[in-house]
């Protein structure tokens, strides 16, 4: 159960919630990425289909792109703070690939 799922089931003692970059339905969030996916040129979804089936997003070729993906779908600039971030998760993936 995702924490806005539990938060409706208004536990008792929760008085606030916040939920930061979290989408507010994830069917509709997949659904999308699918779209946007299946869009893409074909040897990036190759790329992405392949680490999606093999469970492997890591290696300079996904990466690639997966950068391709969110500069079409996300944004055309990615902020200083944001690209040192992918470097961070770089060195360290523990988060990420918890998520």
């Amino acid at each position: 159960m995702g924490s806005a799922t539990w938060a409706g089931t208004k536990p008792k003692g929760l008085r606030k919630l916040i939920l930061g970059n979290a989408p507010a339905f994830i069917k509709g969030w997949t659904d999308a990425y699918l779209r946007y996916r299946d869009a893409m040129p074909e040897d990036v979804k190759r790329v992405l289909l392949e680490g999606e089936k093999n469970e492997n997003w890591e290696g300079k070729e996904y990466e690639a792109a997966m950068m391709t993906f969110l500069l079409k779908h996300c944004a055309t600039v990615f902020p200083e703070e944001l690209t040192r971030s992918f470097g961070f998760a770089g060195e360290d993936n523990t988060v990420s690939m918890t998520m």
